[in-house]
């Protein structure tokens, strides 16, 4: 890309028909997918699109972390943040 570009993400959970796209592997190759792509940096938010509203769960901080050891653009962890004590 010719400018820089950021992408935000949710863990993958283990619902889609293409099991390359399944939970945490299937993350680490979105992640590295979109890194292949050109962007210059990624959000993931630590939970699964079903983990939302009353399904709210911890955010996932061992796969984010997994994922930042695995891709060599800037990650940012997202979620799970509720109060000042959560810093």
């Amino acid at each position: 890309l010719s400018i820089p570009s950021t992408c935000k993400i949710r863990l993958l959970d283990e619902c889609s028909p293409d099991k390359s796209l399944r939970g945490l592997q299937g993350t680490l190759n979105l992640c590295k997918s979109l890194e292949a792509a050109g962007a210059s940096g990624l959000c993931v938010h630590g939970r699964t699109r079903h983990e939302k509203g009353s399904k709210t769960s911890n955010a996932d901080w061992e796969s984010i972390r997994i994922i930042k050891e695995t891709l060599n653009i800037p990650v940012i962890a997202n979620g799970g943040i509720e109060s000042y004590e959560d810093v």
